[in-house]
C-alpha cells in the first residue's frame, strides 16, 4: 500500500499532534511488546496508551435520533402574572405612592383619587342605612303589637313591606360602593361612624385607594398628582417578574416537528451566556408576511435577572420518527480526505475503516455505510489513535 501523501499541516494542527504524540510516546510499547504484525490501516496501542489518551469503545447503535432546531426571540412579561389597574370611577389624582420598580403586595396602595362621585355613593349608603334602621325598629315594634292585637293585620304587613324595600335599598346602595372598589372592612366602618346625621356627612369620604390585585412589581405608571382621570383608564400595571415568557420564531418548514412539551434550552447571551431549561408551552398560528409561528416557552427568573426584551436563542431538541445508525460526532475523523472510525479487531488494536456520514444531529451522526450494528469503534479518544496511525506510517 503505497504511503498517504500528507498535507502540509497548519501550525495550530501541527502542535496538537505533536503533543498528542508525546504523551502517547510517554506510554510507548517498551522493545518487544505489542502485536507481532499490524496491517497498513491498524494501529496498536499498549494499555497505558489507551489509558494516558482516554480511549473508549462503544457500539455501534441503531436508535432514533435527536435533532436540534436553532430558534431566536425575546422574552416578555407572563400575561396570567401581570394585572392591568384603572378605575371605575373618575376623579382627580391626589397622591401618587407606588412607582416604577415598587415591588408591591396584593392589597396595598398604588395611588388615591378624589371622586365627588364616591362621596355621593356613600352618602347615598348613608341615607339608606338610616331609613333601614328606623323600618326595623318599627318592624319589630309592629310585630309585638300584632301579637297583643293593638293593630290589624293589614297595617302589620304595610310596616313588614315598608322593612324589606329599606332593607333591599340598603343592599343596592352598598353593592354599589363594592362596585366602586370598597371591600367589606370599608364599608362597615362607614356604617360605624354614623350616628347622626351630623356624623353621617362627616364620615363621608371621597377619597379612593387604588390598589394592586396582584403581588408583584409596578413595571408601568400612567398616571401623576392633579391628573383628572376616567373611569376604566389604566393608571398602574403590575407584574410579577419571578415568571416570564419567551416568544420564539419558528418557521413553517419545522413546524410539524416541534410539539407543545418538546425540551428547550435557552441561552441569553446579555447575562454572559446563561441557559435555561425548559419546555415548548405554546405554538400560535403562522403569521402570513413572515411563514412563521410564535412558539412560547415559560422561564422561570427566581432572582429577577431576566428582564421583559431580552434577546434569547434556543434549540429545541425534537425526536426523529426513523431509526438509524448513529455514532457520536467525535468518533469519526477525517484522513486523506475521507470520513474514517477505529475499529475494535482486538483490545488495544483498531483499524480504519472508511464511512459514509449521513445526517448531523444533536452530538451524533447518521452512519449510512462502512459498519453495521454491534461493530465496537472508538467513540472517546479517536483523535489520539489516529495520531498514533500517523507515526506508525510515518516510521
Amino acid at each position: 500500500m503505497r504511503a498517504p501523501t500528507l498535507l502540509p499541516p497548519r501550525p495550530f494542527a501541527a502542535m496538537s499532534l505533536c503533543a498528542l504524540l508525546c504523551l502517547l510516546s510517554c506510554g510507548g510499547p517498551p522493545p518487544g511488546e505489542g502485536p507481532a504484525q499490524t496491517t497498513p490501516g491498524e494501529v496498536f496501542l499498549t494499555p497505558d496508551m489507551v489509558r494516558n489518551a482516554g480511549v473508549q469503545v462503544s457500539a455501534v447503535r441503531r436508535g432514533f435520533p435527536v435533532l436540534s432546531i436553532t430558534l431566536t426571540g425575546s422574552t416578555a412579561y407572563d400575561d396570567t402574572r401581570t394585572a392591568r389597574v384603572g378605575t371605575r370611577l373618575p376623579g382627580r389624582v391626589q397622591a401618587v405612592v407606588a412607582d416604577f420598580g415598587s415591588r408591591v403586595r396584593a392589597g396595598d396602595t398604588l395611588c388615591i383619587l378624589d371622586s365627588p362621585e364616591l362621596g355621593d355613593a356613600q352618602a347615598d349608603y348613608l341615607t339608606k342605612l338610616a331609613q333601614f334602621r328606623v323600618s326595623e325598629r318599627g318592624y319589630e315594634r309592629a310585630k309585638l303589637l300584632v301579637e297583643n292585637l293593638a293593630i290589624s293585620q293589614s297595617e302589620f304587613l304595610e310596616r313588614e313591606g315598608a322593612f324589606q324595600r329599606a332593607r333591599s335599598d340598603l343592599a343596592f346602595a352598598e353593592n354599589r360602593l363594592h362596585l366602586f372598589d370598597m371591600d367589606d372592612a370599608s364599608v362597615k366602618a362607614l356604617a360605624e361612624r354614623v350616628s347622626g346625621s351630623s356624623a353621617g356627612a362627616a364620615a363621608v369620604s371621597p377619597l379612593l385607594r387604588i390598589r394592586a390585585p396582584i403581588s408583584g412589581t409596578v413595571t408601568l405608571r400612567e398616571t401623576s398628582v392633579g391628573e383628572v382621570v376616567d373611569r376604566l383608564q389604566t393608571l398602574y400595571t403590575v407584574s410579577d417578574l419571578s415568571s416570564l415568557w419567551a416568544w420564539l420564531d419558528l418557521y413553517e418548514s419545522n413546524l410539524s416537528r416541534v410539539t407543545p412539551g418538546d425540551p428547550v434550552d435557552l441561552e441569553v447571551e446579555s447575562l454572559e451566556g446563561r441557559k435555561i431549561a425548559a419546555v415548548v408551552d405554546f405554538i400560535g398560528p403562522v403569521e402570513t408576511a413572515t411563514r412563521t409561528a410564535r412558539v412560547r416557552v415559560r422561564l422561570p427568573n427566581p432572582d429577577g435577572a431576566l428582564r421583559p426584551g431580552m434577546f434569547v436563542s434556543a434549540k429545541v431538541r425534537v425526536q426523529s420518527s426513523e431509526e438509524a445508525l448513529l455514532l457520536p460526532a467525535e468518533a469519526v475523523q477525517e484522513m486523506e480526505g475521507r470520513k474514517v472510525v477505529f475499529r475494535e479487531r482486538s483490545p488495544g488494536t483498531y483499524e480504519a475503516v472508511p464511512v459514509t456520514v449521513g445526517r448531523t444531529f444533536d452530538g451524533d451522526l447518521e452512519i449510512l455505510g462502512g459498519v453495521s450494528e454491534g461493530d465496537r469503534v472508538v467513540t472517546e479518544g479517536a483523535f489520539a489513535v489516529k495520531g498514533q496511525l500517523l507515526k506508525s506510517q510515518l516510521g
